[in-house]
């Protein structure tokens, strides 16, 4: 599996980057730092819950929102925060596009992770 979590709404469909930051700012339980803009990016976070550390990219042009990091429980959780936070639907893929799961369909981490294992 990708070290890479893609997260999107639809073709031509952006988010609303006031509303990601919210969602991400509230992760319970862990650290999160704001790094600003970069290339590529007009926002980026470094979430860190216990041994693990993502780093999270909202894309410059808003279509999609970057999980970087090992792929594993907390990645799958900022998805489903994410999902949670916004009114509409959103699908996650890895960067292989091996997948296309909508991220509404799960109730869990472990039913997301063994969806985009599967």
């Amino acid at each position: 599996m990708s070290n890479k979590m893609l997260i999107f709404i639809g073709p031509d469909q952006a988010f609303d980057t006031e509303a990601v930051d919210r969602i991400i700012g509230s992760l319970a339980g862990c650290a999160i730092t704001r790094l600003g803009a970069r290339i590529g990016a007009v926002q980026q976070y470094l979430v860190a819950q216990e041994s693990d550390e993502l780093i999270v990219r909202i894309s410059s042009d808003m279509e999609t929102v970057t999980i970087d990091g090992p792929v594993g429980h907390l990645s799958a959780l900022i998805a489903l925060s994410l999902q949670a936070g916004l009114s509409f639907p959103i699908h996650v893929t890895d960067m292989g596009y091996n997948f296309d799961l909508p991220i509404s369909g799960f109730a869990s981490a472990e039913a997301l992770l063994s969806a985009m294992s599967s």
